[in-house]
């Protein structure tokens, strides 16, 4: 790939953003589903749903730790 360093730099920058955007977008798409559906599809799976959610904002927090 040919290009100058700052160029790779702000393609960078833009793909992060997009991928951030499209998981925030997906969790929270999943939140709200959750919120309206209520007990409807069954507990078990909203559990382990939640457990998967605490996982992702807790790698979420460590990351935005690690940028500061």
């Amino acid at each position: 790939m040919l290009c100058s360093a700052s160029v790779m730099q702000t393609m960078v920058v833009v793909w992060r953003k997009r991928k951030m955007k499209k998981r925030r977008g997906k969790r929270w798409k999943r939140r709200r589903m959750r919120k309206e559906g209520g007990g409807g599809e069954g507990a078990g799976e909203d559990g382990e749903k939640e457990e998967k959610d605490k996982v992702m904002e807790k790698e979420e927090q460590e990351e935005e730790e690690e940028k500061k």
